[in-house]
């Protein structure tokens, strides 16, 4: 799998260990976080790694989620300030 994240340029996902060693290995990562539910405090045990989204891009649509996707392929430099936090 890392082989794939480093000559990815942009990752996405949810739940799962590879967004968090995408964002390690300085890609940049977006998260589909569609419905407003699913964004409520009360559902952070159900969405893996709550906390780390502060560090990610979050898609809140389908839309958007596209919009970050072309962005960060056009610009994929992740300042390592987003990741020290």
């Amino acid at each position: 799998m890392l082989t794939l994240i480093l000559k990815s340029t942009v990752v996405c996902g949810i739940n799962s260990t590879t967004i968090l060693e995408a964002a390690v290995a300085g890609k940049p990562v977006v998260v589909p976080m569609f419905s407003e539910i699913i964004q409520q405090p009360l559902y952070e045990d159900a969405i893996k790694f709550f906390d780390a989204l502060q560090y990610l891009d979050v898609a809140d649509d389908p839309e958007h989620f596209i919009q970050l996707i072309e962005q960060r392929l056009a610009d994929p430099f992740v300042p390592i300030e987003k990741l020290a936090d």
